[in-house]
């Protein structure tokens, strides 16, 4: 029965954290993937890709069923719930640290094979840019001067 509490207590808590982990990784698929796929399908002028942006999409049933464990577990559920659910945790973090190498590896590199085929020019000396895990990609050559 104590160890019941000491659960529901942390709940709250992870429940809490991973609501909000959860709301950035939506607020970063907007922000990343939907703004910055609608800049490159209408050649906006200047265009900032974050690599590492599929990453937050696939870690979305991470974030749900770790909060769905949590849920299970407080209550207190049957064991071949908790199990259920534990496997799919398990599966969706292995598909996040996927994800993540997918990014780095593949995508990373792509998009400076691909830009340049869209008439895009790589430049990182833009002002406001935020740090070297962003790609700024400009359409006119003589805006990144060195």
């Amino acid at each position: 029965m104590h160890d019941i509490q000491r659960i529901r207590k942390n709940a709250y808590l992870g429940i809490l954290l991973t609501t909000l982990v959860l709301l950035l990784c939506v607020f970063f698929i907007n922000e990343t993937i939907i703004t910055t796929t609608h800049e490159i399908k209408t050649l906006a002028p200047v265009v900032r890709i974050w690599p590492m942006a599929p990453f937050s999409v696939l870690c979305l049933p991470f974030l749900l069923s770790l909060t769905l464990l949590y849920i299970v577990k407080s209550i207190p559920c049957k064991p071949r719930i908790q199990t259920n659910i534990e496997g799919i945790l398990i599966k969706s973090l292995i598909l996040c640290f996927i994800s993540a190498l997918f990014c780095l590896l593949f995508l990373a590199p792509l998009q400076y094979k691909a830009m340049p085929k869209l008439g895009y020019t790589h430049c990182n000396l833009l002002q406001g840019h935020p740090s070297m895990y962003f790609s700024d990609w400009v359409k006119t050559p003589e805006w990144c001067v060195r």
